[in-house]
């Protein structure tokens, strides 16, 4: 049996090598230097094809620039984004602004006060979109609810001493307010008040009781003036008064910033306790796994610089930061709820035996209480201000205005590979890469993402063969060597084919496979290792993938696109459409392989002709398996031409995104093989 099937590859090999004629006899590869020399051979696959357009993560890319940045400056997108979510946080739970403008530009403010204020006028249409409701007449009670809570206010009217009344006829009536010192935010802190003004620093008689700050008489005008004057409590939380300042971010920005360059990288963020204190040191900040916030968040970047695969966050990862936000800053669910404000209309000073007043509490069948929702909404608030915040994390400019952070676009490159170079048939087309002197006429190792076809001619294709090698070290690969089979990556490969006559996509075949370090080993060679077992620890078929079956593909039968029951028809490819370096030379002249990569980049429209792809549900990978990939926007090809695209999933560990995922490829065959054959 195993005679037959290498009969049967040799014979296929045959085939290809009159095929690749001009690359393994036809000529002889032109110097780095040769400029101008043309591809040889002309056999008809070269005569009818331009090249393979490929997109891919590229070894390093500058998220700075990418994101809009001038070379040399930085734009710390991550950063400003975590600054802002604290900062509008800050301004409507710790010391709101003195005419509550952030909840205006935010939320649908009701119940607005005779004085004082007016709501805000929304265009129309937005008004509907604004869910979350503050009532104006409890937003001075929000202040400080970083460090404690208001639960009650009232009126005093008297005096009780044993559950009497002993309040003379001449008692003055006040109001007060009540504060719960035991529901502080998780990210909370405490100071002397002589140099940092507290929630009741307005007054000075106060009492403390049953865990609780009455004050008496609390005055908001004075409050609203004395925090305004002053700094030093945003400095605290914030660290700075100005989002781009990032060099004197609080360890509160920094620790989100943390978090935020986690969910980028599909990695849950380690267990972050704080630690209220007094004096000078108001609080403290502890990442688990390491020694300091500063220290977890640059491993988390330079993780990011070498694993990372886009610019910006998607809708998931936003709402992974806003559940993130309300458990671990907030404390939503624990010591936190979105609780209701007691009014009490009656309530008496409780005295003790020195008349001294020790609390405060209703008279029964003298008083009514009432609840009053406080308005806080935690958890409406936090996802609003989220989603608000993306405006000021810009990541690029395009004409009428920026692109913000949920606007994000692939941290990757596009070149061309110019006629049959991205065609392969043995491990000579995959020789070891030297990044500082890369070949102009070979197969490189890179984080593929998308291949698409670029014909001269029409053609009719019943399937692709793709060929898949690993160099796990990059340090090259020996046949005599065998495989390495604890050293692997899971590929997933899809076939996409666009129609322009019918303007629609259609995903054709797909396969999943796992490539073992090791050489590329096809065809009449591979017997000889066969024979001697080197090879008898992978499947059969190791490094090949058949993508085809294309009359199983009930839309293409249903739209009547298949040619002969089998094969789908590709007219000439538009070579305008995001062409390289390689389209002023015709394809046919050196350097075979793009020398100026088109760079994915905030600033260009090079991001738009490509989408990024991510999980679904429908993928069903392992717990802890990812990928970020992408294909061509088809939107850029309508009316313009067919195409046929190979898209390249990379399964990654979330445990291990350091590990090299750059892989070999290149085409075998664009016929079907029928390759699922058992030894």
């Amino acid at each position: 049996m195993k005679k037959n099937i290498v009969l049967k590859i040799f014979c296929f090999i045959m085939i290809c090598c009159f095929s690749f004629l001009f690359i393994s006899c036809g000529y002889e590869t032109p110097l780095e230097g040769e400029e101008g020399s043309e591809l040889g051979g002309q056999t008809e696959e070269m005569e009818n094809l331009y090249g393979v357009k490929v997109l891919y993560r590229p070894l390093n890319y500058d998220y700075d620039v990418g994101s809009g940045a001038e070379p040399g400056q930085k734009n710390d997108y991550y950063g400003i984004y975590a600054f802002q979510i604290l900062s509008y946080l800050y301004n409507i739970y710790g010391i709101p602004d003195t005419d509550y403008s952030i909840l205006k530009n935010i939320f649908k403010i009701q119940n607005t006060p005779s004085s004082g204020w007016s709501d805000k006028t929304f265009p129309e249409g937005e008004q509907d979109t604004r869910t979350l409701t503050f009532n104006y007449n409890y937003l001075p009670y929000l202040y400080d609810s970083i460090r404690y809570k208001v639960d009650i206010f009232g009126k005093v009217v008297g005096q009780i001493k044993d559950k009497e009344v002993v309040s003379s006829s001449d008692f003055t009536e006040y109001d007060l307010v009540g504060v719960d010192t035991n529901t502080a935010w998780e990210w909370s802190f405490r100071y002397d008040s002589t140099s940092y003004p507290s929630f009741m620093s307005s007054s000075s008689t106060k009492v403390e009781f049953n865990n609780h700050i009455y004050v008496k008489n609390f005055n908001e005008t004075l409050l609203k003036d004395y925090y305004s004057n002053g700094k030093e409590y945003n400095d605290v939380y914030l660290g700075t008064q100005t989002a781009k300042d990032t060099e004197n971010y609080s360890d509160f920005v920094k620790t989100l910033e943390y978090v935020i360059y986690c969910y980028a990288l599909d990695l849950e963020p380690n267990a972050v306790f704080v630690t209220s204190s007094s004096g000078t040191i108001p609080y403290t900040v502890q990442i688990n796994g390491y020694n300091s916030v500063d220290e977890a968040l640059q491993a988390r970047k330079d993780l990011f610089k070498k694993a990372g695969a886009f610019v910006g966050l998607s809708t998931r990862q936003i709402n992974q930061i806003s559940n993130w936000v309300k458990t671990n800053v907030i404390g939503l669910g624990s010591n936190i709820t979105n609780d209701n404000l007691t009014y009490c209309d009656k309530l008496y000073e409780v005295l003790n035996a020195s008349n001294e007043v020790i609390g405060y509490e209703p008279l029964e069948d003298y008083s009514t209480t009432s609840t009053f929702d406080m308005g806080r909404a935690y958890d409406k608030a936090v996802d609003e201000i989220i989603k608000y915040v993306c405006r000021y994390a810009t990541i690029g400019k395009e004409e009428g205005g920026d692109l913000t952070v949920e606007n994000r676009f692939l941290a990757s490159e596009v070149i061309e590979y110019a006629g049959t170079t991205f065609y392969a048939s043995s491990d000579a087309f995959f020789p070891k890469y030297d990044p500082s002197a890369p070949l102009s006429t070979k197969i490189r190792p890179l984080e593929y993402q998308s291949a698409i076809l670029m014909p001269r001619g029409e053609r009719n294709i019943n399937g692709i063969v793709i060929a898949l090698k690993y160099d796990a070290d990059l340090d090259g690969t020996d046949p005599d060597e065998g495989f390495n089979t604890e050293k692997y990556i899971d590929i997933k490969a899809e076939l996409n084919y666009y129609n322009v006559s019918k303007n629609k996509l259609y995903t054709i075949a797909s396969a999943q496979t796992r490539v073992y370090d090791g050489s590329f080993v096809f065809g009449s060679s591979q017997s000889e290792y066969i024979e001697d077992g080197k090879y008898s620890n992978v499947p059969p078929n190791h490094g090949m993938l058949e993508l085809s079956g294309f009359e199983k593909n009930s839309e293409l039968v249903a739209d009547g696109l298949l040619v002969n029951d089998d094969s789908v028809h590709l007219g000439v490819y538009d070579t305008s459409i995001l062409p390289t370096d390689l389209a002023e030379r015709n394809y046919i002249l050196f350097p075979f392989v793009s020398k100026s990569p088109l760079t994915l980049l905030g600033t260009t429209d090079v991001r738009k002709y490509y989408k990024l792809l991510e999980p679904t549900a429908d993928d069903d990978l392992e717990e802890n398996q990812t990928y970020i990939a992408g294909r061509f926007n088809e939107e850029m090809a309508a009316g313009k031409c067919d195409y046929l695209e190979i898209v390249y999933k990379v399964l990654k560990d979330k445990n291990n995104l350091a590990k090299n995922y750059n892989f070999y490829t290149g085409i075998i065959s664009t016929e079907a093989l029928s390759l699922d054959y058992e030894p």
